[in-house]
């Protein structure tokens, strides 16, 4: 069994408290290892309102994770899109138990991994702060309905969800091309090009996050920053209008879970603490997000089971 501390979209500013509240005490913390699945800061480098405020931020970060390191226990940190992977690279350098995990490399297929008390972690991150969708699928007026004048705008979501997915997993195993696929979500025939584009771009996404996630025996928990798609909780923090009821998850990563099969999936962005399942080739994946500022002990046994401990 590994006993972690998992800590999601704490957003730390330049002037609050350089720990949050959430999180528990550091000095007599018992656990096997530290994970973080991004926006451990709220501003960056190479986003925030010039260098000297960029500055404070990371400084704040770094001393977060020089706090972390001290633990010494193995810290796995995936970059969120408010901490992508240069920045959170940067506030990990040379701390010798801190791990970024973000995709595989050309140089190194096992970059975005790591394994501790016999579990796999898989990390996929992000690489900018704009974290824009392969499909953004709310973009096409055919996809999604009106919700303002559905008598239900969450049943109307919902239903709009489940069709997606359907769609997309029938072009994902090659009984639709993407031309095919735009066409059947219903998106006008003057966009149906940029459309299938962008299903292939998913594709692409669905296919990397895949292999990653194929590992052998040992029990496998993908670190995301994003949320899956279609799931309880994905529904965006900073959407709280009608629009605000449709699923903003990730497609691909959704379709890589149900593909490839880890055991758990730990998932943030969202700002949204939930719990839910999402049905795989090899059962069921346990899904969590520990909300915003999150921060919970979780364990997770030798079989792969999840256990939420505060």
């Amino acid at each position: 069994m590994v006993r972690l501390l998992l800590l999601g979209d704490l957003h730390l500013s330049t002037t609050g408290p350089p720990i949050p509240p959430a999180v528990p005490d550091l000095e007599t913390l018992d656990v096997d290892a530290v994970v973080s699945i991004g926006d451990v800061i709220d501003d960056n480098a190479d986003h925030a309102d010039g260098p000297e405020a960029g500055a404070r931020y990371e400084r704040r970060g770094r001393a977060f994770f020089e706090r972390l390191n001290g633990l010494g226990v193995p810290v796995l940190a995936v970059p969120g899109n408010h901490d992508p992977i240069a920045c959170t690279r940067r506030l990990a350098d040379g701390l010798a138990n801190v791990d970024v995990l973000h995709r595989a490399d050309q140089d190194d297929a096992w970059a975005g991994t790591a394994t501790v008390e016999g579990v796999r972690f898989v990390g996929w991150g992000c690489e900018q702060f704009d974290l824009t969708p392969a499909f953004a699928y709310d973009e096409y007026p055919g996809i999604v309905a009106d919700l303002e004048t559905a008598a239900s705008p969450r049943r109307a979501a919902t239903r709009t969800a489940t069709a997606v997915e359907s769609v997309v997993s029938r072009f994902l195993d090659g009984r639709l091309d993407a031309e095919a696929a735009a066409a059947e979500l219903g998106v006008e025939p003057g966009r149906r090009s940029t459309c299938a584009d962008e299903l292939e771009a998913l594709a692409d996404e669905f296919e990397e996050l895949r292999e990653q996630l194929d590992g052998g025996s040992a029990p496998t928990v993908l670190l995301a920053h994003e949320s899956p798609f279609h799931v309880a909780f994905d529904y965006h923090h900073a959407a709280d209008d009608t629009a605000g009821q449709l699923h903003r998850g990730s497609i691909p990563i959704k379709m890589a879970i149900a593909a490839a099969a880890p055991d758990v999936v730990c998932c943030g962005h969202m700002h949204r603490r939930g719990r839910d399942v999402v049905e795989t080739t090899g059962g069921h994946a346990d899904v969590y997000n520990p909300g915003s500022p999150g921060a919970s002990i979780v364990e997770i046994d030798e079989t792969g089971a999840l256990r939420v401990v505060d």
